[in-house]
């Protein structure tokens, strides 16, 4: 990517932050930009790797790394390519496939720079220095930036009501709920 790909994203996230909708314009909707977008998992995968290192040393009951570590890499790959598929669907049937691409651009972008931002501390929780009470605040903000802001995206860029703005941020974090709870099971 190019230095003036990179300032557009950035760019387009401090937008979404001050709920600007004009955010829609550093976020192409093409077939290329799309795929681009997925360098926000390769960008976030080492500090989510210290983070899931973090929750292993830090569990009582700790599988084998030689079965833990494909299948964390299995629910990484999972986590950032099943709502986008699911998004094929639900784009069609309520006749906004013409945003596809430019949704699942910002909510990547989105994902990666949220993470920049929040998981320096999450991780910092996870190692034990910071207190729990102050943990525990975190994981409640982040899980409300998340909710909030992706309403946001949703609304402006699937030109949607609040309403189905929500159900679509809610299929995202059942969908979350349900891989990581098949995964916990494997484990």
């Amino acid at each position: 990517m190019s230095a003036k790909e990179i300032a557009n994203v950035f760019y387009g996230f401090f937008l979404i932050i001050k709920f600007d909708e004009r955010f829609i314009d550093h976020f192409e909707n093409s077939e290329k930009a799309f795929w681009k977008s997925f360098y926000a998992a390769i960008v976030i995968a080492p500090v989510q790797l210290i983070y899931e290192w973090g929750l292993y040393v830090s569990s009582d009951e700790r599988p084998g790394l030689i079965r833990s570590i494909p299948i964390g890499v299995l629910e990484y790959i999972i986590l950032w390519t099943l709502f986008p598929l699911v998004m094929i669907y639900i784009t069609k049937v309520i006749n906004r496939e013409e945003n596809y691409f430019r949704y699942i651009v910002s909510y990547n972008w989105f994902q990666m720079c949220i993470s920049i931002t929040i998981m320096p501390f999450i991780i910092l929780s996870v190692f034990n220095f910071l207190p729990a009470s102050i943990s525990s605040l975190l994981e409640t903000l982040v899980f409300l930036l998340f909710v909030f802001y992706n309403i946001f995206i949703a609304k402006v860029i699937l030109k949607l009501q609040t309403g189905p703005g929500f159900s679509i941020v809610l299929i995202d974090i059942l969908l979350t709920l349900l891989v990581t709870q098949i995964i916990l099971s494997i484990l």
